[in-house]
């Protein structure tokens, strides 16, 4: 007689009111709008004071720049929250995003001014904002981490499923808290039974609730 086999995919729910979880995306949207915005600011700054062309970069071309970093930024979801935080690839947005503000810039100069712009200038300020802004941003990024890892921004968490797999989830959860999902418990009328991964986590009821 063939033994029926228990399927077991668990699902992942977050256990947070809407208002918490929107509150805390405005407040990772503005962390990182401010620290962009400030780190602009000083490359500019950085630039300005360093430069020895005969015809320096206004202000406006600054804050065109930085307009412009910021709005490919923008594009590439660097402003949404997420899961994972790899700050290698949020260097290589950086260098995409700085290298494309800077064309831009160049071509804009070139329609508008009469006369060309300095190249030397424009690599300067392309350098110094994304030295910058790369500090800026893995030092926000080491920042969550921390957070996360100390249980302080880690979204409360339900795991659907209380099987092998629905355990193995819930040990991964717990060892990598840097994903900021804290699971808090599991939700199945008939949880398997384990010492092992997950145990840690109750069972709260069934998956219905």
């Amino acid at each position: 007689m063939e033994m029926p086999v228990r399927v077991d995919t668990p699902a992942i729910t977050m256990h947070e009111p809407g208002s918490a979880v929107r509150t805390r995306t405005r407040s990772w949207v503005l962390s990182c709008l401010l620290v962009d915005v400030a780190m602009l600011a000083a490359a500019a700054a950085a630039a300005s004071v360093t430069s020895t062309s005969p015809q320096p970069l206004s202000v406006t071309w600054f804050v065109l720049f930085s307009a412009a970093t910021i709005g490919c930024l923008a594009v590439l979801r660097g402003y949404a929250p997420r899961m994972r935080l790899e700050i290698l690839e949020e260097l290589r947005h950086v260098l995409t995003t700085t290298a494309v503000a800077a064309m831009l810039m160049i071509a804009a100069h070139e329609l508008t001014s009469g006369h060309e712009i300095d190249g030397s200038e424009v690599a300067r300020l392309w350098a110094y904002a994304f030295v910058y802004l790369a500090a800026g941003r893995t030092g926000l990024f080491v920042a969550q981490r921390r957070a996360r890892r100390s249980s302080v921004a880690g979204t409360a968490t339900l795991i659907i499923g209380a099987g092998r797999v629905g355990h193995l989830t819930a040990s991964r959860l717990l060892e990598n808290p840097e994903l900021g999902l804290r699971p808090i418990g599991f939700l199945d009328k008939d949880p398997v039974e384990t010492n092992g991964d997950g145990s840690s986590v109750p069972v709260l009821g069934a998956s219905w609730d």
